[in-house]
């Protein structure tokens, strides 16, 4: 299921809650349901309802996709300010940013629904 799909399934009220974790997931990922609770302003009871709307059983498995949309969202210059041990020359860290973005491309390709961008393609057209 796509965030689209996912955050579809919830009320205006609570996209508009859950839409932070979502847009940032880097920043979301390692929080407990608390601190996720107290990063978004609201109560622990009403974020795991938004989880459970959106159709995890879990705040476990929520906290798998966040680490997931994290992953997929990485861009180019994470990878050129990344300074580890794998190597710290230029080529080296432009070699790890066109692996990430080649990541990015799959992550797109395995999560985009087509026959829904073709209808959106097409309402705007029209």
């Amino acid at each position: 299921m796509t965030v689209i799909e996912r955050i579809g399934r919830l009320t205006l009220r609570r996209r508009e809650i859950i839409r932070p974790a979502l847009g940032d997931p880097r920043h979301f990922v390692l929080l407990s349901i608390r601190d996720l609770a107290k990063r978004l302003r609201t109560d622990p009871a009403t974020t795991f309802r938004i989880v459970r709307g959106m159709g995890f059983d879990n705040y476990k498995e929520f906290q798998l996709y966040v680490h997931e949309l994290s992953v997929s969202n990485a861009n180019s210059l994470d990878g050129m300010q990344d300074h580890d041990s794998r190597g710290s020359g230029l080529v080296s860290r432009l070699q790890r940013s066109l692996e990430q973005e080649l990541k990015n491309v799959n992550a797109l390709g395995n999560q985009l629904n087509l026959r829904q961008f073709e209808k959106i393609a097409h309402r705007l057209w029209k």
